[in-house]
């Protein structure tokens, strides 16, 4: 499971296809972290689950969720992902997405009742490969184009929610659930040979 927290990408279904990063709080960055989450080379992942919480204006919070294993099909490029965003903001039903009006603490104690291995993307952290635990139910927090607000840091801090670090290389939201995936993947596989 993924949450993306921005703090800036609009709330509204009122936007255009074109020109999205610059109108939309930077909603580019989450419909790239949902294609990054979802795509394999031929098929997608069922066993994803993608939240994303969107604090920019005019309505928030927002809270996206994707649930691979409901979706017939997530989305395999940046606009169709935009398309399912606009829709879903609008009131669209889809099946697999839905929209609720949660903020951080509420979408953190929701998260807390399904696992308790919940990590902090932060480029300041610990090395990922000695502290996340493969488990059935990860969630990785991360921010979007700039970091969580300090009040959201604090909330995770005293949930004792640990900083994960990828390495010293600052890399995209998307990249990093790419990674992410990658390191579960031979971890995962790892376990099983």
């Amino acid at each position: 499971m993924f949450l993306v927290v921005s703090p800036t990408a609009t709330t509204s279904p009122n936007f255009q296809l074109k020109g999205v990063a610059g109108r939309t709080g930077r909603l580019d960055v989450i419909a790239r972290s949902i294609v990054s989450a979802f795509k394999l080379e031929k098929g997608f992942r069922r066993n994803v689950v993608f939240y994303a919480l969107l604090l920019g204006p005019p309505n928030p919070p927002k809270l996206l969720v994707i649930d691979g294993r409901i979706i017939e099909a997530p989305p395999s490029s940046e606009r169709e992902a935009l398309l399912m965003i606009k829709n879903a903001l609008g009131g669209k039903e889809i099946r697999g997405v839905h929209v609720e009006t949660w903020g951080f603490k509420h979408v953190l104690n929701h998260l807390l009742k399904i696992t308790r291995n919940i990590y902090y993307l932060r480029e300041n952290g610990a090395l990922f490969e000695k502290t996340v635990r493969p488990s059935k139910y990860n969630v990785f927090i991360l921010g979007s184009h700039i970091d969580l607000p300090r009040e959201y840091e604090q909330l995770l801090d005293k949930y004792k929610v640990p900083r994960v670090s990828l390495g010293k290389t600052s890399y995209l939201t998307s990249q990093c659930i790419t990674i992410v995936h990658w390191l579960l993947d031979v971890v995962e596989s790892s376990l099983y040979t």
